[in-house]
């Protein structure tokens, strides 16, 4: 799933999101696999790839987790399973 199709938001806050909610130990992985930990560790959540750099909105979802990458074809190939996590994925 990309940003154009993050879909409807579950609202959140520190006592609603069930699950895990942080990923740091995904920092330089791979998208396709960072994506497949991410939905099997917290099946409440879908991930929505962005990448690095790039403005989100700012509403904060239970079940969504924005996992930002870069690579290096950039944005034009698509191909965010390639790419790099670049920052912590969190639950929002």
């Amino acid at each position: 799933m990309d940003a154009a199709e993050a879909g409807d938001c579950s609202p959140c806050g520190p006592d609603l999101c069930p699950g895990k909610r942080m990923w740091p130990e995904l920092v330089g992985a791979k998208g396709s696999e960072a994506k497949e930990i991410i939905e099997r560790e917290n099946p409440n959540v879908k991930v929505v790839f962005i990448w690095c750099h790039w403005k989100r909105i700012m509403d904060c979802c239970c079940n969504r987790v924005w996992l930002f990458v870069e690579g290096e074809d950039g944005w034009e190939s698509g191909d965010y399973g390639e790419a790099k996590v670049c920052y912590i994925p969190r639950v929002g």
